[in-house]
């Protein structure tokens, strides 16, 4: 039992840092919302929309405010159809700046990334996840290749994998061939950022409070109104993803310690009754010359086989159950799962070696104290005894 609760917490644990590793631990993005407060005048329920202008704004800003490792503004267009000859299937479509790898965790597996000349050029070039290339190319090489888009023809120049377990498969296009072909009121999903120097919880909640107070006063909104502009902080999202997991571990550390001890009780209880029934055999034993050491000895031995055979059983069954979960798991894909925040629910074998010699050093004691007891009996009233 306290092998199967571990996994299941690590199971938790790995799911929760897969659904937040699709984006870099130091990001920060800024998502323009609608106001809910009136403000200078104007009256609440405007949209705030960031334009082509504001981009240069708050690049230059923010990098007076912190340093900035990759800076790009995204244009999202969801449900995008994308077909290939007779295929085709539904994806989101990011369009974003080089760079936006490195804040979305994408690695390449063939072809190349995004790069500067694509993004001056207005290059009609698409990276395409490796899921949706196998479902579109099957066994064909997709790099090269023409998939289509709203009759627009974009080339494959790469296939990534990404870390997450996002509903939706992703591509990427240049940012700026999107503000040509699609998007004519150069508006902006959202600005998305990595930086280095903030570490901690408390940094980054004074950081995003800086960054609000600067976006309230470009785009005339009230800072305390939450609403009309969201930011994401990943380093407060995997602080408290730490502390949930910090909770669930301690809960399900406090069961499988009590499922534990129960069983040492249990050891405790067989050997009290076992003792008590050999008393009388404890003292024709020592009447015929045995040591209470001896006594002792052979008791915990018993003790000991006790809890290591059945230890060892449960050791094993426990590893196993968890091996065989862990593996179904990878055959179901993760838009198709019941949790979605659960994978991979192994545990180190150290901690369960670890769990296995407590329960051994514990029997032990449960066989030492009644058998100590009991070989200490006068040997007449050892015989006697029923």
């Amino acid at each position: 039992m306290l092998i199967l609760l571990i996994a299941t917490a690590n199971g938790f644990k790995h799911g929760l840092d897969s659904e937040s590793s699709f984006m870099a631990k130091n990001t920060f993005a800024l998502y323009p919302g609608k106001t809910t407060k009136p403000y200078n005048g104007l009256q609440k329920g405007r949209q705030i929309v960031f334009s082509e202008e504001d981009i240069d704004f708050f690049e230059k800003e923010i990098g007076k405010m912190v340093k900035v490792n990759v800076f790009t503004p995204i244009y999202s267009i969801l449900g995008a159809n994308i077909v290939y000859e007779d295929e085709n299937t539904i994806v989101n479509m990011f369009c974003a700046r080089p760079g936006y790898e490195k804040i979305r965790n994408l690695t390449v597996v063939e072809g190349r990334l995004l790069n500067k000349t694509d993004e001056i050029k207005h290059n009609k070039v698409m990276l395409i996840p490796k899921r949706t290339a196998e479902y579109l190319f099957e066994d064909e090489s997709p790099i090269g290749k023409h998939v289509k888009y709203n009759d627009i023809l974009f080339e494959v120049v790469g296939v990534f994998t990404r870390k997450g377990n996002l509903a939706r498969e992703r591509v990427v296009i240049p940012f700026s061939t999107s503000q040509v072909l699609f998007n004519p009121e150069k508006t902006v999903t959202d600005i998305t950022f990595t930086v280095d120097g903030i570490t901690t919880m408390q940094q980054s909640e004074e950081f995003a409070k800086e960054l609000r107070e600067l976006t309230a006063k470009r785009m005339n909104f009230d800072p305390s109104d939450e609403e009309a502009l969201g930011i994401i902080n990943s380093v407060r999202t995997a602080a408290r993803t730490a502390n949930i997991l910090s909770y669930i571990n301690l809960f399900l550390w406090i069961i499988g310690i009590s499922t534990l001890i129960s069983g040492i009780v249990g050891v405790g209880n067989i050997m009290i009754v076992t003792v008590k029934e050999r008393t009388k055999e404890f003292g024709i034993r020592k009447a015929m010359g045995a040591t209470p050491a001896s006594i002792v000895g052979n008791t915990i031995l018993e003790s000991l086989i006790i809890t290591i055979g059945f230890g060892y059983i449960g050791l094993f069954l426990g590893i196993l159950t968890t091996e065989i979960v862990a593996k179904l798991l990878v055959l179901i894909p993760p838009d198709k799962r019941f949790v979605k925040t659960f994978m991979d629910p192994t545990i180190d074998l150290p901690v369960a070696v670890n769990a296995l010699i407590l329960l051994i050093i514990v029997g032990a004691i449960a066989g030492f104290i009644p058998a100590h007891k009991a070989s200490h009996i006068k040997t007449i009233d050892a015989i006697m005894s029923k």
